[in-house]
């Protein structure tokens, strides 16, 4: 199964995996499971660690070292997905969660998260 990880998925995988769930680490530790990140979420991060460092105290660059010493493959933006989120349902305003969940639609993943706002989005999205 192929599975983009939500931002927090991918910072609880690298630097605070007790906060994942079982059934999160059970796909996270599959070997037949492709885990893709997006450079969507090092832009979120970036972000938040500009505005609030005391409370994203991680880099963009510290996540993407780690995720891709993790083996997870980054999944490029295309202008595709750019034109898809026109059409995703307006559940959700948080323009990073709209894109990843755009993403995963366009590019027949699923997107992992734990975002109760995300799991809206049905059957493209799996809570864990």
């Amino acid at each position: 199964m192929k599975y983009l990880l939500d931002t927090h998925i991918i910072l609880w995988a690298g630097f605070d995996v007790k906060r994942l769930s079982r059934k999160a680490k059970a796909i996270l530790e599959n070997p037949e499971n492709a885990l893709y990140f997006s450079p969507i979420s090092l832009w979120e991060i970036s972000i938040k660690h500009e505005k609030h460092p005391e409370q994203m105290a991680v880099t963009s660059e510290r996540v993407r070292d780690i995720a891709i010493k993790m083996g997870f493959i980054e999944l490029p933006v295309r202008s595709r997905h750019g034109v898809d989120i026109a059409k995703l349902p307006d559940i959700h305003n948080d323009p990073f969660d709209r894109m990843l969940v755009t993403q995963a639609r366009s590019d027949g993943l699923c997107l992992l998260s734990h975002d109760s706002k995300v799991i809206a989005y049905g059957e493209s999205v799996v809570r864990v």
